[in-house]
């Protein structure tokens, strides 16, 4: 591993120009073969332990395939810990986000050979541009080209944009958008507000992807949405990082940014854990948007496809067999007048069965208002709210103010989908919004 590191000129200005920036060789072969073993452990246990009805906190899984760990420092500090204070990603952190920089979290990400294991064209937490929002991918698999790399169209982190316009217009190819295939044991740093997105991975085996998110302090006083309790607690996991890295490599100005009176790494750990709060809701195309060549690549659909390397999973088809009286449910109103929000509530808390049509609906409103499912899932399943509760807390992840327009638009996209049920869609899957979870028996039986 290098002694020192810093983010060149022209990394910095990749990154600020089209909004990405990559790093050969970021992490040592030694350290990434015990990351790709770590990984390897948390699959094997995490599907075993499921088969077993055993649910794994913070574990994501579809078709009994692990697709998402998250919070994974709380499982293995020290090799994350490692990882994190080393002096590649301390540069990131330094260089590219600067003082005061605060990690919120980091997650580990299995892509599948699936079908379904397409990531939408998104922009991820927008925001007002006056601060750095970071996001680091540290690659533990090969990212290959044709294979469902990660896609960006650069240049377009500077503005929030009309995802379903572009979408609907040009599919994947979208002017100008490339793909960046990276090896086992790079790091790819991008603004979280980049238009980006990966389509279905193909070939055998899994892509494993550490993230990381970084922002400045700064940034979360700006955008309010945070607790202070919740923003102290990250600036507790900061000063558990820097007290790892070597102290040259952080600016003695800048120490006094972060406490002092840090307990034992596990301690702090665990305790930091158990403060988590709702994150900015990801901009993506509404209401989503089917071609014949998107979310699916068509030369995807073909029956020539070797079945041993890509899962086919059938799209839902939207029939009259479905349970009328559940379909009804979603035109009842609240006093926000949204249809289905009371729909998902209800399923929520366990009064009406679900299906993958109704969770279809959860997200077209939940990504019309917003919000992301996995933290609407967790209030309700937490808090056990009335109706009337869960809609202020809508309006409160609002800022108080949904606007007619908004309310119209979710309406109307409802009432198109139930009435044109005959229709093939697009399967969303819980790939790209995770559940975080809170009663893990409870979530699986829901989203089975």
């Amino acid at each position: 591993m290098l002694t020192n590191y810093s983010i060149s000129k022209e990394q910095k200005k990749e990154y600020l120009e089209k909004g990405y920036t990559s790093i050969k060789n970021g992490i040592s072969p030694e350290l990434l073969n015990r990351l790709q073993i770590m990984a390897e452990k948390f699959e094997k246990k995490i599907i075993k332990d499921y088969k077993n009805g055993i649910h794994t906190l913070d574990a994501c899984i579809s078709n009994e395939k692990l697709i998402r760990y998250n919070n994974i420092i709380g499982v293995e500090s020290k090799i994350v810990l490692e990882l994190l204070s080393s002096p590649i990603i301390i540069a990131i952190f330094r260089d590219i986000c600067g003082k005061g920089a605060i990690p919120l979290g980091v997650d580990l990400l299995y892509k599948q050979p699936s079908i379904d294991s397409a990531v939408l064209w998104h922009q991820d937490a927008p925001h007002s541009r006056n601060y750095p929002y970071i996001n680091v991918g540290i690659y533990l698999d090969d990212s290959n080209e044709n294979d469902g790399c990660l896609q960006y169209v650069p240049k377009t982190q500077n503005k929030k944009q009309d995802i379903y316009k572009l979408t609907q217009q040009f599919g994947w190819d979208i002017p100008n958008s490339i793909e960046l295939p990276a090896k086992a044991g790079d790091i790819n740093i991008h603004d979280m507000m980049i238009l980006h997105g990966s389509k279905p991975k193909r070939i055998q085996n899994p892509r494993r992807t550490i993230y990381l998110e970084i922002r400045p302090y700064d940034a979360f006083v700006e955008e309010g949405i945070k607790s202070k309790e919740w923003i102290e607690s990250r600036k507790r996991l900061m000063g558990i990082i820097l007290r790892q890295a070597n102290p040259l490599f952080w600016p003695e100005s800048w120490k006094k940014d972060y406490p002092n009176n840090l307990k034992m790494d596990e301690e702090e750990i665990s305790n930091i854990l158990k403060k988590s709060e709702p994150a900015i809701a990801a901009n993506y195309a509404f209401p989503p948007v089917k071609r014949k060549d998107y979310p699916i690549p068509e030369d995807y659909k073909s029956k020539t496809l070797d079945k041993k390397n890509f899962n086919i999973t059938k799209k839902i088809k939207v029939n009259s067999k479905l349970e009328k009286n559940n379909v009804d449910i979603s035109f009842k109103l609240g006093e926000l007048g949204i249809f289905h929000i009371k729909s998902f509530w209800l399923r929520m808390i366990g009064k009406v069965t679900s299906n993958h049509f109704l969770k279809q609906l959860d997200y077209f409103v939940l990504d019309g208002l917003n919000i992301n499912i996995a933290n609407a899932t967790k209030y309700i399943l937490t808090n056990q709210p009335s109706f009337k509760e869960f809609e202020k807390w809508i309006l409160k992840q609002n800022h108080n103010h949904i606007s007619p327009n908004t309310i119209n638009k979710i309406n109307n996209a409802v009432n198109d989908y139930i009435k044109n049920g005959s229709k093939d869609y697009p399967l969303r899957t819980v790939m790209e919004e995770p559940i975080f979870t809170v009663n893990e028996k409870r979530i699986n039986e829901l989203w089975k």
